[in-house]
């Protein structure tokens, strides 16, 4: 006779080696493959989409802050002094006002110390350009820019030397319209060469057009005071 133990331990191990249908395990591999790869291949995709919009959300951006760096902002301007130099025969009246210079009917070179802002988020440097002032058809004035440098939103003086010619007809037309209220406007226009200095240096001439408010008055007493507000556009050509 089999003790109760023994026949208990006999069965657990019958049980224990019993095969599992034939097929049974196979399949159940193959499902288990089949699921982890399906797994995979959602969890691949699902990277590469959330990768594809990073890149694209990061080129956006720094599409956004070149666009705002880059982008050309008008520059606002003062004067700040305008002085004159008669040259008459006589050596001993070399310096003289505006006002004299105007009655002399001479050439007066002469010279502004203009306060320009820089409103651009890059540092700028100016190459010598040029202009050309006239009064109802009439030259006033030609000259020269000198080089200036920019801080990034700074400001810095530039200075323009000018030969203003000043014929008996434009005197006489002065004269005629001359009164304490006579604030006639004066076409500024010119050229200069410019450059970002952001990486390699970005390059362009900027063409610029103003309409010049001033008085006539001031300009024959205290010249560096007579304009009284200006209008200026701008155009960028790289």
């Amino acid at each position: 006779p089999v003790s109760a133990p023994a026949a208990i331990a006999r069965a657990g191990a019958i049980v224990a080696g019993r095969r599992p249908p034939r097929g049974s395990g196979a399949k159940d591999a193959t499902a288990t493959k089949k699921g982890s790869g399906c797994g995979a291949t959602r969890l691949c995709v699902c990277e590469r989409r959330k990768c594809l919009v990073f890149c694209t959300s990061l080129a956006a951006l720094l599409a956004l802050v070149a666009i705002v760096l880059v982008w050309p902002r008008a520059p606002s301007w003062e004067v700040r002094r305008l002085s004159a130099d008669v040259s008459p025969t006589n050596s001993s009246n070399r310096h003289a006002d505006f006002g004299s210079a105007l009655a002399a009917a001479l050439a007066v070179p002469s010279t502004s110390q203009v306060e320009v802002w820089n409103w651009n988020f890059l540092p700028m440097s100016t190459g010598r350009g040029s202009f050309l002032v006239k009064y109802v058809g009439d030259t006033l004035a030609v000259g020269v820019l000198e080089p200036a440098r920019f801080g990034a939103r700074g400001v810095a003086e530039v200075i323009a030397h000018g030969n203003v010619t000043i014929s008996p007809g434009l005197i006489e037309g002065l004269v005629d319209a001359l009164h304490p209220t006579y604030e006639p406007h004066v076409s500024v226009t010119g050229s200069v060469p410019i450059r970002a200095n952001i990486l390699w240096g970005l390059d362009a001439d900027v063409d610029f057009q103003c309409s010049v408010h001033i008085n006539v008055m001031l300009l024959l007493k205290n010249p560096s005071s007579a304009v009284l507000a200006h209008d200026c556009t701008y155009s960028y050509y790289s």
